[in-house]
């Protein structure tokens, strides 16, 4: 198969079935095979921008989401919205269609490049807002295909993966075997400390709660932390990107933190609380409203 196929494999073991962009002569070999693909969807935008959203968007319902688009003006256009993506913790796949290797190594001067020989400009750009990136070779295709996803997977921030035209029509091998998609295993002595040192807090603690953040959407951990409510009954909170993720009709629930702009009952609760357990939650001043906020001091 070519390394284009090898990717669509790759991308359908994350279960993603839509890829956004917009079309441009260097990614259109990869558009036509998601276009011959039954069990992928091709979706336009208007331009890269509004495609960059559009996955942001869907990766936050369905998990991880793709984005296509072609080589410098197209990725430069789209960089905004990965850079948020970035910022947020969503994953998304930048695909970016280059000039083919054999011309890059000519050093000759193409459309959508800087002018200056120099084909590498792009992808540093994105080393800052990705996890990690990519240009595929003749040489490495594969192994940096599964390096990326997996990537994608374990750590839920943007990645990038450029691929040259002939790169991408190279024929490989079929994969043997199925991505990583493991967590590396706690250390059970560890594991057991921490939950024994959790249990011992909380049952020292006279008014306990919990704050839920947005990671437990990211790392799909929805069900664990339910269940952890229903077994500890504390009262919890939640952030403007938490929201809904857990059932908000408990009585248990205290409404979303905002600083001091949260529910007035929930803001005193919160603040009277002696220990705050936080769950893939991390303090910033979007969610205490400026920064304006007194935090108990043991959390």
């Amino acid at each position: 198969i070519t390394v284009l196929d090898y990717l669509l494999v790759r991308l359908k073991e994350l279960e993603i079935k839509t890829i956004f962009g917009v079309p441009g002569d260097y990614n259109l070999p990869f558009i036509g095979v998601v276009d011959n693909d039954k069990d992928i969807q091709w979706v336009g935008a208007c331009n890269e921008l509004n495609a960059s959203y559009a996955c942001e968007g869907y990766a936050r319902i369905k998990g991880f989401s793709a984005l296509c688009t072609t080589y410098g003006v197209g990725e430069l256009s789209a960089i905004n919205g990965v850079a948020g993506a970035f910022a947020e913790q969503v994953p998304i796949i930048h695909i970016v269609g280059a000039p083919s290797q054999s011309k890059q190594e000519k050093g000759k001067t193409l459309h959508h490049c800087l002018a200056t020989g120099r084909f590498d400009a792009f992808e540093k750009m994105y080393r800052h807002i990705s996890k990690t990136t990519a240009v595929l070779t003749y040489h490495n295709a594969t192994e940096e295909i599964d390096r990326v996803l997996e990537t994608l997977w374990r750590y839920r921030y943007p990645v990038y993966l450029l691929i040259p035209e002939d790169v991408g029509v190279m024929k490989v091998n079929k994969p043997k075997l199925p991505l990583q998609l493991t967590l590396p295993q706690s250390n059970p002595d560890d594991l057991n400390k921490v939950i024994t040192l959790l249990e011992n807090k909380i049952k020292q603690s006279k008014s306990p709660c919990i704050i839920i953040g947005e990671q437990v959407l990211r790392y799909d951990l929805i069900k664990q932390v339910e269940n952890f409510l229903e077994k500890t009954n504390l009262p919890f909170f939640t952030v403007w990107g938490s929201n809904g993720v857990v059932d908000e009709g408990s009585q248990q629930y205290g409404g979303i933190l905002f600083g001091e702009l949260s529910n007035p009952q929930g803001l005193d609760d919160i603040k009277n609380c002696d220990l705050i357990i936080r769950l893939g939650f991390s303090w910033d001043e979007g969610k205490t409203a400026g920064s304006n906020f007194d935090v108990p001091k043991q959390n």
